[in-house]
């Protein structure tokens, strides 16, 4: 994991615009495509998150078109947490039979899927 420090709001606001712009160009087109009701797949170093897409009455900036508010499940937190995710850290979305085959599996790691 990596850590960055700032020696102002300015320069850390600064570095979450970069960060934000750069997500956004690796928007793909499945990914803007993503709708409320949908389920999806995200891997990180150490964890596989499941989602579902939620309704967002919030109406957010231009600059935040490509957040989504979601719940979210994983083996680390199986009854699932509600937050906001950029749509480019979607990995795949899932079919509901999917989604739940993955609830039932206790939420396993992105390579229970390379099984097939």
């Amino acid at each position: 994991m990596e850590f960055e420090s700032f020696d102002s709001f300015e320069a850390m606001y600064d570095a979450i615009a970069k960060h934000r712009e750069l997500a956004d160009e690796h928007v793909r087109p499945y990914q803007e495509a993503s709708k409320p009701g949908d389920h999806y797949m995200q891997t990180t170093p150490n964890l596989t998150i499941y989602g579902t897409l939620l309704e967002d009455e919030y109406i957010r900036p231009p600059e935040e078109e490509h957040y989504r508010f979601v719940k979210a499940y994983s083996s680390a937190c199986p009854s699932g947490e509600i937050g906001d995710l950029h749509i480019s850290e979607i990995e795949r979305i899932l079919s509901e039979p999917e989604f739940f085959e993955a609830k039932m599996q206790g939420w396993p790691d992105s390579t229970y899927w390379q099984k097939e």
